[in-house]
């Protein structure tokens, strides 16, 4: 990992590992691992962590090739320990020549990534049916400067809000802040955190990680290899007697990683999420050994408040021209892209006669 200049959990075999027990069976239809080595003079040089699986695309059932990611993946990449660009261009021609997929996804590449510009360099160069979609817009948090100069660069709307929801929240409750770092203390409360997410407002849309098996699986699963590591601190808001907020993050190289995170429903009016997350950011900035809040998000409002940086990802999709991967490379990226720049122009035509900027005359639009 450390060779390849990208060392990074999401890329360990532990969370694979953890990945493929817990999504194998009930993630998507006949999904098969499809791991590709590269290696040069009998040593390996590079893994890409792919599977197959049949997935819908534009309501037609496709054979996809695709990283080894769900929702639960915050970024994936290849992993290359030298001869980067060499490795690439070949797995992409030992690609190209098989049948067994219609589309090669790969998700939640960073656009910072050696790799992500090397697989765009050469997808044009070798001229390959692909395109580039934009993803994830990751808000990043330094944490190496002192805690009181950070919050003070924050807007003032924002701190005048954040001092209001703590104010209200000390004369309402008596909250406290647990951090849970011991391996079996962290199996042991993975039923509670379970329980909070049962409460919270993405179980009502069946988004929490109690409505879907795999990620508790998941989340069972790592606890046990990443606790004994030392790599999980599970944060928890606790309200008298009930815990109503969890945070559970993964630290690693100095990094601290927010993968699952939710509060009771029921106890919104004192905005848990908010308090839990500024207590967690502030001690992170008290920890020297932390130097990055990675929030492993997209960059919604409340995380712009914190932050002006963002890592931005992008999916790269590769068509097979030995399948039906051509038809849906000229639908998708061809005709889809044609057809709404003639939707904007009539739209733009409409407005514009309208407003009688054009004059309409014998059918004929002049200016």
């Amino acid at each position: 990992m450390k060779e390849s200049g990208n060392d990074s959990i999401f890329l360990r075999h532990e969370w694979f590992d953890c990945w493929w027990r817990s999504h194998a069976e009930t993630y998507e239809d006949a999904q098969n691992l499809s791991i590709l080595l590269i290696e040069d003079k009998g040593k390996c040089i590079g893994i890409i962590p792919l599977k197959t699986s049949r997935v819908q695309y534009r309501g037609l059932k496709v054979k996809k090739l695709g990283f080894l990611e769900s929702g639960l993946s915050p970024c994936v990449d290849v992993i290359l320990s030298s001869e980067k660009e060499e490795s690439i261009r070949e797995a992409l021609h030992f690609l190209k020549k098989q049948r067994e997929w219609d589309i090669l996804i790969l998700n939640k590449l960073s656009i910072k990534s050696e790799n992500y510009k090397l697989l765009e360099k050469i997808l044009k160069e070798e001229n390959f049916m692909f395109g580039i979609k934009s993803s994830l817009k990751n808000p990043i948090i330094p944490t190496v400067e002192h805690w009181p100069n950070f919050l003070s660069k924050r807007s003032a709307k924002f701190r005048k809000s954040l001092r209001y929801k703590l104010n209200r929240a000390e004369r309402l409750s008596s909250f406290q802040i647990e951090r849970i770092s011991e391996p079996n203390d962290i199996k042991n409360i993975l039923p509670l955190i379970f329980d909070i997410s049962k409460k919270s407002w993405k179980a009502k849309l069946k988004q929490s990680i109690a409505d879907r098996i795999v990620y508790r699986d998941f989340f069972r699963y790592f606890t046990d290899e990443a606790g004994k590591m030392g790599w999980i601190n599970v944060w928890l808001l606790k309200n008298s007697e009930d815990y109503i907020a969890y945070e559970y993050h993964l630290m690693y190289d100095g990094i601290a990683y927010p993968i699952g995170a939710d509060f009771d429903e029921s106890f919104h009016q004192l905005s848990p999420g908010s308090i839990l997350e500024y207590h967690i950011i502030k001690s992170l900035f008290e920890d020297p050994e932390v130097k990055e809040y990675n929030t492993c998000a997209h960059n919604y409002k409340y995380l712009r408040n914190w932050t002006d940086i963002i890592e931005p990802y992008a999916d790269i999709e590769v068509f097979n021209s030995r399948s039906l991967g051509a038809l849906l490379y000229i639908v998708e990226y061809k005709l889809r892209p044609y057809l709404r720049r003639i939707s904007i122009f009539k739209h733009a035509k409409d407005y514009l006669i309208k407003k009688n900027i054009w004059v309409r005359n014998d059918d004929r639009v002049t200016s």
